[in-house]
This record gives C-alpha cells, structure tokens and sequence, in this order.
C-alpha cells in the first residue's frame, strides 16, 4: 500500500511539472533579453522557424535584443491564454524597465512532442 501511495504520488508531482504554455512565453522572451538566441529559437515551432528561415531569425532576434536593451530591460510579462491541450492562442503583454511604450501581441502555441512551442498564427 506504501509503494501505491508512493507512486500515485509521484506521478501527481511530475504531472504538476508539465510545462506550461505561459512559461514558454516567459522564457523566450528571457532568452531574447538575455541575447541566448539558441535557446530562444528552441522555443520556436518548426513551422515558424522554417517560414523565416534560421540566418533572418538570428537577425531578428538580434535586433529584438538590442531595442529591449534600450527599453531599459524587460520589467513585466503577462498573458491570456485560451485554448485546449494542443493549441492556445491569445495576448502577450510586455512592460519595459524604460521608459518604452508597453508592447501587446498576439501569440499563438502548439504542442510538439509534449512541449509548447510558439508558432505562427495565420
């Protein structure tokens, strides 16, 4: 009966882990503050990734460094996310440390292989 309790336990805990689409927000965002642009593209959907092309994408995100730099850093990011298991779509917000308007987007995550990746949305 320990070793049942034990694993239903565990896998509660692990079911708890799942990434959530949010945080994938979150952390590409990070990463493209931080300038990890690898680990910013892994947050990426295949289907994005290829529509743009990986040497654009890199320029892309190079240059979003450099305007949140001198934004001042990003101070806040909040969603609203709506969708199922596979699919979310809704607002990202973004608010800088400067003195830079705040930005809203819209956003779109699929579920590959059990991970959220943000996507295109047509």
């Amino acid at each position: 009966m320990t070793r049942f309790l034990a694993l239903i336990c565990g896998t509660v805990l692990l079911a708890g882990c799942a990434q959530r689409p949010e945080s994938v927000i979150v952390e590409f965002h990070r990463a493209v503050e931080d300038g990890q642009h690898d680990k910013a593209m892994s947050k990426l959907s295949p289907q994005l990734t290829g529509m743009l092309g990986e040497e654009k994408l890199r320029g892309v995100l190079a240059t979003q460094t450099e305007e949140i730099a001198a934004c001042g850093g990003i101070a806040d990011i909040t969603t609203d996310l709506n969708g199922d298991k596979t699919v979310q779509r809704g607002m990202v917000s973004i608010t800088y440390g400067g003195t830079c308007e705040p930005k809203t987007q819209k956003v779109k995550l699929v579920k590959i292989d059990d991970e959220w990746k943000i996507s295109a949305d047509k």
